[in-house]
């Protein structure tokens, strides 16, 4: 579960747990794989989170094809379990449970980290689409604004450098 959930979490904990391998798709225009997110907690969280690279070349898709139309992460029953999985690594990996500023290190900090390295470097819109929050601060232009096509997104991924 490590590699594959750290680098997915630009989903929800809930969310995860949902995957089945029918939710990881190749898409033919860009060639690239992604998640489908259709259970969420918000209509905005309806959405198609492309996968990183990184995953792909380290055996994402292989594990994705093991699965054979079921759960991807059939140990995991409940959200609960992955908080519970992140505070063994990090402990495992003796990293303090809280920063300098006394924040609590918790599997939802891997969104926030992911949010705060991704802000500047790209369009606010697109971050809010991968991760899915509702559009904000564009007022009734919000109604009028279609959901970026998985090639506009793949920016917000790839500004990630995993090395």
């Amino acid at each position: 579960m490590g590699i594959f959930t750290s680098g997915l979490l630009r989903a929800r904990r809930g969310e995860i747990t949902k995957l089945t391998s029918a939710d990881v798709r190749l898409d033919e225009e860009t060639k690239r794989y992604y998640l489908m997110i259709n259970e969420s907690k918000t209509a905005a969280g309806t959405r198609q989170i492309p996968v990183h690279n990184f995953l792909v070349n380290n055996g994402f898709i292989d594990f994705v094809n093991s699965k054979k139309g079921s759960l991807l992460f059939p140990e995991v029953t409940y959200h609960n379990q992955v908080t519970k999985a992140f505070h063994i690594i990090r402990d495992e990996l003796e990293i303090p449970s809280t920063n300098d500023f006394n924040e609590k290190r918790i599997v939802h900090s891997l969104r926030h980290t992911f949010i705060t390295h991704v802000t500047p470097k790209v369009n606010t819109t697109l971050l809010q689409q991968v991760i899915g929050h509702e559009l904000s601060n564009i007022g009734e232009t919000k109604r009028y604004t279609h959901r970026a096509k998985l090639s506009e997104l793949l920016i917000v991924v790839d500004s990630i450098d995993w090395k």
